[in-house]
C-alpha cells in the first residue's frame, strides 16, 4: 500500500510548483543527481514548453550516468540539450586545489548563458537560469556556489528551504526512479585535492566503478591516489568486498592500479574534503 505523503510535503510540492510558475521560462543546469532531476521534472510541469534542461557532456561525468540522465528527461518528456564543456582546458580545474568545483561551474554557467544567447537572443532576459542547491548544501564544501551567485543562477529549493530529504520526499509522491538514487558527485571528487585531474585518471575512476557496479555495488566511490585505488563502501558491504576480492584486484589491475585497498571506515560522501579542512 502506498503511504500517504506528509502534509508538509505536499505543501512544499504545490509551493514548489507555484514558484516555477512565477519564472515564465527556465533553463535548468541538469547532472541527472537527484536534485537537478527532480527540478527539471517539476520545472517542465510548471513551465512545459517554456524550460529546457541542459547537461554537460564532460570527461568528469561518467557514459551511464550520463545515459540514465538522458533517459530520465526522455521518460518525462523534458525538453534537453547537451552541451560540451571545457574545464579540461582550464589549469586551474585541472590543479585540483580547493576550488575546482568553482571552475567547473564556472564553466558550466558560462556554456549554459552562451546556450541562451544562441537559442533566444531576443527574448534571454526572460529565461531565468536555475540549479538544483538544496537548503543542506551550506552544510558541506560548495565552492560551485560561488559561481552560481556570481552568474546569478537561481536555486529553488534554497529559496524555498526544501532539504535533500524532503526532495527525495517529492520524488517519492510522483513515484520517480531517482527518489533512492545515490548521490554520485563528478568523478574528479575521487581524486585528492592537490593531485592533478587527467583524462586517464577520469577513466581509471569510472571503470573501477562501473565494474564494482556490475558486481552488484550500488553505493560506493572509488578513490584514486596515484597507483592505489581505495574503495569506499558501506560497513554492511565489506564482506560482499571481500568475498570477491579475487575478482576485483584482477580488475583493477587490469584498469592500471597496482595497489587496492579498502578503506575501514565506511563510506561517506565527501570524504576528501576532510584534507582541506572543511
Amino acid at each position: 500500500m502506498k503511504t500517504a505523503p506528509h502534509k508538509d510535503i505536499n505543501d512544499k510540492t504545490q509551493g514548489l510548483l507555484a514558484h516555477l510558475k512565477n519564472y515564465k521560462k527556465a533553463i535548468v543546469a541538469y547532472s541527472g543527481g537527484v536534485d537537478s532531476a527532480l527540478l527539471a521534472y517539476m520545472a517542465n510541469k510548471a513551465l512545459g514548453k517554456n524550460m529546457l534542461a541542459v547537461i554537460a557532456d564532460s570527461p568528469s561525468l561518467g557514459r551511464r550516468e550520463l545515459q540514465q540522465a538522458l533517459d530520465f528527461t526522455t521518460e518525462h518528456d523534458i525538453a534537453t540539450m547537451v552541451i560540451k564543456t571545457h574545464e579540461m582546458n582550464n589549469g586551474k580545474y585541472l590543479a585540483n586545489t580547493g576550488d575546482r568545483c568553482y571552475h567547473c561551474k564556472q564553466a558550466l554557467f558560462s556554456e549554459i548563458k552562451n546556450l541562451r544567447q544562441q537559442l533566444f537572443s531576443s527574448e534571454r532576459k526572460e529565461w531565468t537560469l536555475l540549479f538544483g542547491a538544496n537548503a543542506d548544501d551550506s552544510t558541506d564544501y560548495r565552492p560551485g556556489s560561488q559561481a552560481a551567485e556570481e552568474h546569478l543562477i537561481q536555486a529553488p529549493f534554497v529559496d524555498l528551504s526544501i532539504s535533500k530529504e524532503e526532495i527525495r520526499d517529492i520524488c517519492r509522491l510522483f513515484e520517480l526512479n531517482i527518489a533512492e538514487k545515490p548521490a554520485m558527485p563528478c568523478l574528479s571528487s575521487r581524486i585528492p585535492h592537490g593531485e592533478k585531474v587527467s583524462l586517464e585518471k577520469l577513466k581509471q575512476i569510472e571503470e573501477g566503478e562501473d565494474f564494482l557496479k556490475d558486481l552488484g555495488l550500488t553505493i560506493l566511490r572509488v578513490r584514486h591516489h596515484g597507483d592505489l585505488a581505495r574503495i569506499e563502501v558501506p560497513l554492511e558491504a565489506m564482506p560482499w568486498v571481500m568475498e570477491h576480492k579475487e575478482e576485483i584486484l584482477k580488475r583493477f589491475k587490469e584498469i592500471g592500479f597496482l595497489y587496492i585497498t579498502l578503506d575501514l571506515s565506511p563510506f561517506s560522501s565527501g570524504s576528501l574534503n576532510v584534507a582541506i579542512g572543511k
